[in-house]
């Protein structure tokens, strides 16, 4: 039983940290450093928000990061003017691929204990 807790814990140790190591957008998305605004990727958001929710250090400095070098917006959309209802829909499709993601790293866990 401890060699099967063990061996997810494992597993949902590595898969966090793969998240969060190809999180940031300045290393996905190079291209895009220099951008000054535009429309959020929501891609982008939604991994730096895994990497707060996770391990709140590493998550915030990838926000940073990717807010600092312009790599979070997605290219061609600066001096799109961002909505406040641009915002909203970005928060709402964040929360709602957050509990996808949570359901399937729950799944994911239990047929790896099964």
């Amino acid at each position: 039983m401890f060699e099967r807790l063990s061996l997810t814990l494992r597993v949902f140790i590595c898969g966090v940290l793969m998240v969060q190591l190809t999180g940031c957008g300045t290393i996905l998305y190079p291209e895009r450093k220099g951008q000054k605004s535009g429309k959020i990727d929501a891609g982008v958001a939604i991994l730096d928000g895994i990497g707060v929710l996770c391990f709140i250090i590493p998550g915030v400095i990838a926000y940073v990061a990717d807010f600092y070098n312009g790599t979070i917006y997605l290219p061609g959309t600066s001096g799109s003017g961002t909505t406040g209802q641009d915002i909203k829909i970005t928060v709402q499709d964040t929360g709602q691929a957050l509990k996808s993601a949570g359901r399937n790293a729950a799944d994911f866990i239990r047929h790896a204990v099964q």
